[in-house]
């Protein structure tokens, strides 16, 4: 994002290894101000195949669900605003945790296939380092026994 001279966004290193929601904890607190938040990731769909996906993590209803939700009235203790801004942070956590879990499993399949491909490559290069061994040992014997035939020679004149 540096290099195409976008601003206004800040970055958060995520460990391979982040196992929950503590982990992640000090960008939770950083987008629980947003109305919107946006995740881009790699979304596993096979073994062999990633797709890039976006992931709203703040829930919000498609409009069309947004109308069937009813105003119902009901006393709040402590308040309303406590309630539902701890609610939401919670949920936030849990879908971006699910998320994080996500991209982790397309990025360790993918690593995975590049893994079997390297054991593949590896394997064929051994077999020609074993093929290129005999043709070395053939040549070092066709050398020798040319060696004896010619020194054979010598000693019949």
């Amino acid at each position: 994002m540096e290099s195409l001279g976008l601003t206004g966004y800040k970055y958060f290193q995520i460990s391979d290894n982040a196992s929950g929601p503590d982990d992640f904890v000090e960008v939770v607190k950083y987008v629980v101000g947003y109305q919107k938040v946006v995740v881009y990731h790699g979304q596993f769909e096979s073994l062999l195949a990633q797709i890039p996906t976006e992931q709203i993590v703040t829930g919000e209803l498609p409009e069309s669900e947004a109308k069937l939700v009813e105003q119902a009235s009901y006393l709040f203790e402590p308040s309303l605003e406590v309630i539902i801004g701890y609610f939401e942070s919670e949920i936030m956590a849990s879908i971006f945790e699910q998320t994080i879990h996500e991209s982790s499993l397309s990025k360790y399949a993918s690593r995975m296939i590049n893994l079997d491909r390297a054991v593949v490559n590896v394997q064929e290069n051994i077999k020609k380092a074993n093929y290129d061994k005999q043709k070395l040992r053939h040549s070092m014997m066709n050398k020798k026994q040319l060696g004896m035939l010619a020194s054979m020679s010598l000693w019949t004149n």
